[in-house]
């Protein structure tokens, strides 16, 4: 069973009456003041320790759950990938919407033990970005180790040559 959802996500004006500026400062305003007094509220992401060719990355231990937030790799990405030509483009794309998936999806499995519903994959057009989920994995006494050998292990599987994706 794969652990990707075929979705992506999306920003909603909910009303006509407030425009986009003003809808803008409601939303700082109302950010500001949600979490007043809650202690953690807002989770701290962790960059992806060590070097990995194949994509960068962002986690956290949330609620006992490792989140990660998976980029595409600093060479592919900003500047650099709006001058390469189309058909770069079109190759990163690919490798991100197809190989990189395939290879998330497999990995995961493997090294955490586990399908869905515990494991999950959602990719976020906006910002060309894959959302994964690791549910119940807070018992770890080093969450840092085990997510850099979950990093390993996915950068070492997209660098060898693959037929199949």
């Amino acid at each position: 069973m794969s652990i990707q959802e075929a979705q992506s996500e999306r920003y909603v004006q909910l009303t006509t009456d407030v425009s986009p500026a003003q809808a803008n400062q409601i939303l700082v305003e109302s950010a500001s003041t949600a979490f007043e007094g809650l202690p953690n509220a807002v989770p701290s992401f962790k960059t992806g320790e060590g070097s990995t060719r194949s994509f960068a990355a962002e986690y956290a231990l949330i609620d006992g759950n490792i989140i990660i937030h998976f980029f595409l790799p600093v060479h592919a990405k900003a500047e650099s990938f709006n001058k390469q030509p189309m058909e770069a483009r079109e190759q990163w794309m690919a490798y991100w919407l197809k190989r990189f998936p395939v290879h998330l999806d497999r990995i995961a499995r493997s090294y955490f033990e586990a399908e869905v519903p515990r494991l999950k994959a959602k990719y976020t057009e906006e910002v060309a970005s894959w959302w994964f989920k690791a549910d119940s994995y807070g018992h770890l006494l080093n969450v840092d180790k085990f997510v850099a050998g979950f990093f390993e292990q996915l950068d070492a599987s997209l660098q060898r040559p693959d037929e199949s994706t």
